[in-house]
């Protein structure tokens, strides 16, 4: 004998973790570095989540300026990176991107962390001459006046700055 019986399987959705990876990255000092990755998720787009950064060393970067860009109905994020002024040598740091899927049950929350080198620019460095007018009679000795270049900064903490003023 056969029996037959029809019953109801009611699969319910849930809510996928979003999926993504950021490859290392090569910025310079003093300029905006955009790190573009995709964000894949089966419920939702990008623009729908939150997103949240953390740094492990702060001060490599202008953190009030870093900040997540995402379209409408795309799979594309940008991170705009700020590395702060006057960086010294080369650096590597760990950048961390957290994206949180909170459309429904269960929240989903995917971190993935990359590393950032950071090249220095060799600023050039910068001084302050006096706008005070200097006369110098003719046929003088050899004359010291004070204050006339001031605020020099050779442009990198290693380096230091020669001054030469020539009087024609």
């Amino acid at each position: 004998d056969t029996v037959t019986k029809t019953f109801t399987i009611t699969v319910n959705a849930v809510n996928d973790a979003p999926t993504f990876t950021i490859d290392p990255q090569v910025a310079t000092e003093n300029v905006t570095h955009n790190v573009g990755f995709e964000v894949v998720d089966e419920e939702g787009g990008v623009a729908d989540f939150e997103y949240g950064i953390s740094v492990s060393s702060p001060n490599l970067f202008n953190v009030g300026r870093l900040g997540f860009v995402t379209a409408d109905d795309s799979t594309r994020v940008t991170l705009n990176l700020v590395p702060s002024d006057n960086v010294i040598n080369t650096v590597t740091t760990s950048v961390t991107v957290t994206v949180t899927d909170n459309a429904s049950s269960p929240r989903q929350v995917v971190t993935r962390s990359f590393v950032v080198t950071v090249n220095a620019v060799n600023d050039a460095p910068t001084f302050t001459i006096s706008s005070s007018n200097i006369a110098v009679n003719e046929g003088a000795d050899f004359q010291t006046i004070g204050e006339f270049i001031t605020n020099i900064d050779s442009g990198e903490e290693d380096q230091s700055v020669t001054v030469t003023v020539s009087v024609v």
